[in-house]
């Protein structure tokens, strides 16, 4: 979701753009003036949620009362990145990069949090990005210009439908590994109840069993382990 969310933080950006929306320093963005942007958004619009992002830029994750300063303070070059980045000369940049982005632009659905943004961010197809409202216009651009971010990437009608459901494919990998996971530790196993059985087995017709002295069950595998039982050695799949 994170590739998600850094693309709606810059459509969002260029939509506020184009309807002079945004203040010169970020029109036309130089290191200078977006440190300058950063001192006027901080004293015009602290807002608690912003503090750790703040924090961790500003000030090496330290807590302060009055970040002013530190803003002040903060070596102008470190904000280079960022206007590359606005410029379309990268297609990426760091992920605090965007954060910062979306602090001045007052993106609504900040900052990132995956379960959030999957629930509540707005979609593209919902004519709202990160819940930032602009009456369809970013729609329309994206469908004219089929571009999402820096670099000219394309947005074609298959991408737009993995972000209706909200997941990427790297995520979705990860979510049949763990159902793999799951279905392994699931997978039935057989015990037999006597006082003195420590073993499980995978196989029902295990000779070991033949001398269980009392009732044979079927269980997971991981609770047989959770109660102590080993895999039988001479247990044949």
């Amino acid at each position: 979701m994170l590739y998600e969310y850094k693309k709606d933080v810059f459509l969002a950006y260029q939509a506020k753009k184009k309807k002079g929306l945004l203040s010169t320093n970020l029109t036309a963005p130089t290191p200078g003036k977006l440190k300058d942007e950063c001192v006027l958004v901080y004293k015009e619009r602290f807002l608690e949620k912003d503090e750790e992002f703040i924090k961790r830029f500003f000030n090496s994750g330290v807590k302060c009362e009055d970040y002013s300063r530190k803003i002040q303070k903060h070596p102008t070059d470190k904000f280079r990145p960022l206007v590359t980045y606005l410029k379309n000369r990268t297609g990426s940049t760091e992920d605090r990069n965007i954060e910062m982005l979306a602090w001045l632009i007052d993106f609504e659905n900040r900052p990132y949090n995956f379960l959030d943004y999957a629930t509540n961010a707005g979609r593209v197809d919902g004519g709202s990005v990160g819940g930032q409202k602009d009456n369809g216009d970013l729609t329309n651009d994206i469908g004219q210009k089929g571009t999402t971010e820096p670099g000219n990437i394309s947005t074609s009608g298959q991408e737009l439908s993995w972000r209706k459901i909200g997941i990427t494919i790297s995520e979705l990998v990860s979510v049949l590994v763990l159902l793999c996971m799951l279905f392994i530790s699931f997978k039935p196993v057989y015990i037999c109840n006597g006082s003195s059985a420590k073993r499980y087995h995978k196989n029902r017709n295990c000779p070991s069993l033949r001398n269980c002295g009392g009732t044979v069950e079927k269980v997971s595998e991981s609770n047989a382990k959770k109660n102590g039982k080993t895999l039988c050695l001479f247990d044949v799949e």
